[in-house]
């Protein structure tokens, strides 16, 4: 926010200590998704396995981001249009077995069931 507070800053993500903490934060979502899908298998749970998912998802998504910093505007706003439609449209997928309706394809499903993360970098 330029001007805020009497300070001129200017945040475009090209610093190595943001770009360090995004390889953090993919580094346990990654690691969630791991722990999570092990124990959702050995457990036969498949919510466990839903969640690990959505921990793949947020990791890609944060993936996405730290790949496009510095990027030019058009790849920016392309990462952003894909990580949002992606985003609406994981229950559509047929691999993702968080609900029944899901598993069967048509795409329909009650997302009031199910936590959602906020994963805007």
């Amino acid at each position: 926010m330029a001007g805020c507070c009497g300070h001129d800053a200017k945040f475009d993500g090209v610093s190595d200590d943001y770009k360090r903490r995004l390889w953090i934060v993919i580094a346990l979502n990654a690691t969630m998704f791991l722990v999570e899908m092990t124990a959702g298998h050995l457990a036969k749970s498949q919510a466990l396995q839903a969640d690990a998912l959505d921990f793949a998802g947020d990791a890609l998504t944060y993936g996405i981001s730290l790949a496009v910093i510095g990027a030019s505007l058009r790849a920016r706003t392309n990462a952003a249009l894909f990580k949002g439609v992606s985003g609406q449209r994981r229950c559509a997928c047929p691999l993702v077995a968080h609900d029944t309706r899901c598993r069967r394809g048509d795409g329909l499903c009650d997302h009031r069931q199910h936590r959602r993360r906020a994963s805007v970098p």
